[in-house]
Order: C-alpha cells, then sequence, then structure tokens
C-alpha cells in the first residue's frame, strides 16, 4: 500500500479533488498512515522519519507554489492540518530531547552569542566537514550537479520564507528582514534575483527548476528534513522564534561553503556567469549574518530573554538536519550513488 506521502501527493489538485478530502476512507487510511509512522519512529526505525519528512514536506511545499497551481493540496483542510501536527509534535520531541541539555547549558551563558557562535562554526556541518573539501578538489561533474540539485527545496524558497517573518516584527529587526529580502529579490532587478540566479545555475547544469514541487521523491529525505525546519519554523507563527536561530545558522554558514562550491564548479568548467549565484551568497551573507545577529536577535533578546531557549531550539534543530545532509550526500558520492535519487520518478 501506498505511503503516506504517496496518498498526499495522489490528493493534489484541489480544484477537481475536493471530494477526497470528505471521503471517510481516504481519512481512515491517512489516519492509519500516520500511526505507521509515529510507531516506526518509536520502534527506532529510519523509515519512520524517512516517511515523516517526505510526509510533511508534501505539506508545507503547497505553501509556496502559486495557489491557482494543481501542485497543491488543501493545506486548511481540518484533516491535512491534523496531519501536519501530529507530525510536527513527534519531530519537535526528538529534536528537544537529544538537544535539551546544550540548550540549556547555552541558554545559561554570560556571554551568549560568542558561545553561540563557537557552537555554529564547531558543529560538524560546518566548512571542516568532509563534504566541503571533496567538492573542492575530488568531486565529479556529477557530484557537484547533485549538491546542487539537492539543495534546491531550501534555496528556492528562501525569499517565501523570509515574507512568512515579517508580520509582526517592526523596526530595525524588520529593517534587516527586509534587507535581506532586497537582497533576495535583487533589489529589485529582476535578471538579479536570487532565485532566478540559483535557476541559471541550475540551467546551466541541466537541472529540472521546478523538480522540488513536482518529483520530491528525486530528493534524500534528510535534504527535504533540512527544508522541512525552515517551512515549519517560519509557517508556524509560535516557532517564528526557531527561525530567527535557524536563519542566523544558515547565514553564518554558507560563505564560506560557497567559496569552495565555487572553486569545485571552476574546476569542473562552470563559466564565471554561470555561478553569479555562488559568488553573490559569498559576500552578501557575511553582511546579512552581522544584521541578523546586531540588529534581530540581539534587541530582540535584550527585551525577552527567556526567548533565548526558542532561538537555540532553531539553531540546533537546523545544525542537526544540516549535519545529516552532510554525512548522507559524502556518503551517496563516495559510493557512487547519487544517480539512485536522480533517477527515481514520480507517483
Amino acid at each position: 500500500m501506498n505511503t503516506l506521502h504517496q496518498i498526499l501527493r495522489l490528493m493534489k489538485g484541489t480544484y477537481n479533488k475536493a471530494e477526497l478530502y470528505r471521503d471517510e476512507t481516504v481519512s481512515e487510511i491517512l489516519n492509519l498512515k500516520v500511526e505507521e509512522i509515529i510507531s516506526d519512529i518509536s520502534e527506532g526505525k529510519e523509515q519512520g522519519l524517512e516517511n515523516l519528512h517526505r510526509a510533511l514536506y508534501e505539506i508545507y511545499i503547497c505553501h509556496f507554489v502559486s495557489p491557482w497551481s494543481e501542485d497543491v493540496l488543501d493545506v486548511n483542510d481540518l484533516q491535512i492540518l491534523s496531519i501536519r501536527t501530529k507530525l510536527e509534535k513527534v519531530w519537535d520531541k526528538i529534536l528537544e530531547q537529544k538537544y535539551e541539555s546544550e540548550i540549556e547549558q547555552l541558554a545559561n551563558s554570560q556571554d551568549f552569542f560568542n558561545d553561540l557562535e563557537k557552537t555554529i562554526h564547531n558543529h560538524k556541518s560546518g566548512i571542516d566537514h568532509e563534504l566541503f573539501s571533496y567538492l573542492r578538489e575530488s568531486a565529479t561533474l556529477d557530484d557537484l550537479r547533485e549538491y546542487i540539485r539537492q539543495e534546491g527545496p531550501f534555496d528556492l524558497c528562501f525569499s517565501d520564507i523570509l515574507c512568512y517573518l515579517m508580520p509582526g516584527i517592526y523596526g530595525q529587526k524588520r529593517i534587516e528582514i527586509a534587507s535581506n529580502f532586497w537582497d533576495e529579490i535583487g533589489k529589485g532587478k529582476e535578471a538579479r534575483t536570487h532565485r532566478k540566479l540559483r535557476i541559471s545555475l541550475m540551467k546551466a547544469l541541466n537541472i529540472d527548476e521546478y523538480e522540488h514541487i513536482q518529483n520530491p521523491a528525486k530528493y534524500c529525505w534528510e535534504e527535504l528534513a533540512l527544508a522541512n525546519f525552515y517551512f515549519k519554523s517560519s509557517l508556524n507563527r509560535k516557532k517564528n522564534t526557531q527561525a530567527l536561530g535557524a536563519l542566523l545558522c544558515v547565514e553564518m554558514a554558507v560563505p564560506g561553503k560557497m567559496n569552495y562550491i565555487y572553486d569545485g564548479l571552476k574546476r569542473v568548467g562552470l563559466r564565471d556567469k554561470d555561478l553569479v549565484y555562488v559568488s553573490e551568497h559569498s559576500v552578501v551573507d557575511i553582511k546579512h549574518a552581522q544584521g541578523w545577529r546586531d540588529d534581530v536577535l540581539t534587541p530582540l533578546l535584550e527585551e525577552r530573554p527567556d526567548l533565548r531557549t526558542e532561538v537555540l531550539k532553531g539553531v540546533f534543530g537546523r545544525l542537526e538536519v544540516a549535519g545529516n545532509v552532510c554525512d548522507k550526500l559524502l556518503k551517496l558520492m563516495k559510493e557512487k550513488k547519487i544517480s539512485s535519487y536522480q533517477d527515481r520518478a514520480t507517483v
């Protein structure tokens, strides 16, 4: 029988499949599949985590496609909301139990931001992970193509995530988020929008720009989990503070990594004009990392020091999923198994 994410994909197409949301048999099957995932996770089965993230992704991504698209679910239907809530609670519990002591210790730090930066830079997902030196020095064109392709679900939705965070945040904090968004949309020039620059890089590497919407089976579940963490924390208002911590992580981590990616892509023959997306992020994200710290999180935590724990849940959650991605992609590349995802077909 189909897994939960496959059933959700079959339900997509709000305009001609509305009856599915009212069908009692469909509802029973969906509930059964959710319980199967929760049971598998409680028994320590990796397949449970994979099915959880593939199902959550099928729901989350519908918030990032055009409302008239045939690739949408009725995400406000109570059945879909119930599935999302149950799966999120299971995932949240896993992360909170794993990092409870680290979060408590860092939340009470007398030198909070310096200790926070050390935690981020010293994590295994950082620039010292073997994946990045491999991409710079040894990776084939196919390896580098796969790295860029797998990062698509998060990268292509980044500017949308910023939009979800701005309501209700004002003053300098809003200005910094808006400044980040302004850079994302090319300072008002369509040809310079980061999404367009990324799609240009994808075209140079022969990567389908709609694959993250139409065929998420082609991504490893760890990569979907990385995108899901940002989706969960930005779409859920009560978790927006976690999103701010996660975004501080990405702005601190990206510039150095992009230098490695740039060198690797140049080594296998890409031209400077194809690499504008990469070179741009090597520069602007340094500025935004400082902005997230000084203009968003510092004033926020001065006003509400009790929110340190929420910020840190975002930091450690993001570090967890990013570390898993690095491990998985390096393993796939070294074992020459990247084609196992490229060849997957949709439901």
